[in-house]
């Protein structure tokens, strides 16, 4: 686990061998969760939903995320699965579809998530960096 900002970078199984109060303490910190399980996430989502009261969004190439893509107030399944082989005549298109959304997302991403006050920016280059990274391992 390390802190950045203000922020937790944290593996699943450091996540999963947390006791109920040590997550209460540390879950509305957590920025990047890296190495987890699809239960971890769905854990992540459930505590900030549950104990939090937060309005949590989820991001997904869809491939074992739907316990936590169906918990989130917000689920993108992006059907693009990071583990595939991706032939030599999709990598233009998919890059030009992520730069798309990259743009998108930094010029209209508070307005198009309805993101407001100080932390506006953070949530939003928080967002911007689970899209692309999601659950990429470190």
């Amino acid at each position: 686990m390390s802190r950045a900002y203000g922020g937790l970078a944290i593996k699943g199984p450091y996540f999963r061998n947390k006791s109920p109060d040590e997550l209460k303490a540390i879950v509305p910190y957590i920025q990047v969760m890296a190495r987890s399980l699809p239960l971890d996430k769905h854990k992540l989502v459930t505590n900030l939903r549950s104990t939090h009261k937060e309005v949590i969004a989820v991001t997904s190439d869809g491939t074992n995320d739907a316990p936590a893509l169906h918990e989130a107030d917000i689920g993108l399944a992006t059907g693009i699965a990071r583990t595939e082989v991706v032939l030599w005549r999709n990598i233009a298109g998919q890059s030009i579809y992520q730069m798309v959304l990259l743009f998108v997302f930094n010029f209209a991403g508070k307005q198009i998530l309805g993101l407001n006050g100080s932390d506006a920016t953070i949530i939003l280059n928080t967002f911007i960096f689970n899209t692309f990274v999601g659950d990429t391992k470190v």
